[in-house]
């Protein structure tokens, strides 16, 4: 039996002008993803499914540099940053007031390529320049395995 169709070329043309009003969902994606630009708040991410923008959602504050690889999450045709995989840039912490950190049971260490630096606030003295008002310190790591672990 031969199906009965009515104005077929018109449906399929109608069809052709205006898609369905249905969204096509992509894939959720869950990996890793280089950054190929970074603006405010967001980056321009190379991913094994193309290009896309996503938010930064990491906790740390990171600031995001171009070739750094990213843990990207997205849902439909929303993109986020969670995490950090590999990167190069700065992360800087921050605080309204004083910071402190204990160790109450160990130590705290801070391991540098390049040596750490430590700035020691002193009391403005008369005749005091404000850019000499802090004695600045350079740590080079001496031991091998801070030399490594620098690295």
């Amino acid at each position: 039996m031969k199906p009965n169709f009515k104005n077929t070329h018109l449906a399929v043309e109608e069809l052709l002008r205006e898609p369905p009003a249905v969204p096509v969902p992509e894939t959720p994606y869950l990996g890793p993803a280089t950054v190929a630009a970074v603006s405010h708040k967001q980056v321009e991410l190379d991913h094994p499914g193309g290009r896309c923008t996503a938010r930064i959602a990491v906790a740390q504050s990171y600031a995001p540099v171009v070739g750094d690889t990213m843990l990207a999450i997205s849902r439909g045709t929303e993109w986020y940053v969670i995490d950090l995989l590999e990167g190069s840039g700065t992360t800087t912490f921050t605080a309204p007031g004083d910071i402190e950190f204990h160790a109450p049971r160990g130590r705290i260490e801070m391991l540098a390529k390049e040596g750490v630096f430590r700035a020691a606030a002193v009391k403005q003295a008369r005749g005091v320049r404000p850019e000499s008002q802090a004695q600045v310190r350079r740590h080079r790591p001496r031991d091998r395995e801070c030399r490594q672990a620098a690295r």
